[in-house]
């Protein structure tokens, strides 16, 4: 006579079974939630990378202007100068929005977005509150096909500006803040680069800060 397996036997096997598929789940789900992470705190270094970049190359660009421009050579010579002669050179960043300058009421506590537009041409604009979605907002990227349905090759750009058919929002907020470095305001200023983005349900950030120089003596002469 044939005898089947008890109910206790049964469940014994189930229970078995579930440790064995339930651990590599585990396992598998961790790894994934591992990975996203790794890729957007890459995603954000990249990202702070290229705003100092911007930043620096913005101050170069001031320097050679002074060369040849005696308005823009008087604001290299004042305090800040160096930095916001921003009036004198077209389509040049204005970094005086993203100066946060305590001894200025009207600069204290300043930050900014700081990027490139649609159109990939650097801005920075001042945003009060770097938590504020409104103030400071998420930056935004191409969608893989455009509204003419030919592909963006370039994806992996990120922008500031509105969403459209060919734009869409990410997760990611830019925010920046230059401050002197007291007592050498003229010739030196700390620049913090913050990311902002959400994984899942957490709230995640990534901070870079590095100090840059004036590299032009005052009062240069050519």
């Amino acid at each position: 006579m044939n005898r089947g397996f008890t109910i206790v036997e049964t469940l014994f096997a189930v229970l078995i079974l579930a440790f064995v598929v339930t651990g590599p789940m585990v396992f598998t789900s961790q790894s994934l939630k591992t990975a996203t992470y790794a890729r957007d705190q890459l995603v954000a270094f990249y990202m702070t990378q290229e705003t100092i970049e911007l930043i620096k190359n913005a101050r170069d660009n001031k320097a050679i202007a002074s060369l040849h421009n005696s308005a823009c050579q008087a604001n290299i010579n004042n305090k800040l100068g160096w930095l916001n002669c921003n009036t004198q050179i077209a389509g040049d960043l204005r970094l005086e929005n993203c100066l946060h300058d305590p001894s200025n009421p009207a600069r204290a506590r300043r930050h900014c977005y700081l990027g490139l537009d649609k159109t990939m041409v650097p801005i920075a604009t001042t945003c009060s509150n770097p938590l504020s979605t409104t103030s400071c907002p998420f930056v935004i990227k191409p969608t893989t096909i455009n509204s003419a349905g030919d592909p963006i090759a370039r994806t992996l750009i990120y922008a500031h500006g509105s969403t459209d058919s060919t734009w869409k929002s990410s997760p990611y907020k830019r925010v920046v803040s230059i401050m002197p470095v007291s007592g050498n305001e003229s010739r030196e200023v700390e620049i913090t680069v913050s990311i902002y983005w959400k994984s899942g349900l957490t709230n995640r950030h990534f901070t870079v800060r590095q100090n840059i120089t004036n590299w032009l003596p005052l009062s240069p002469t050519f």
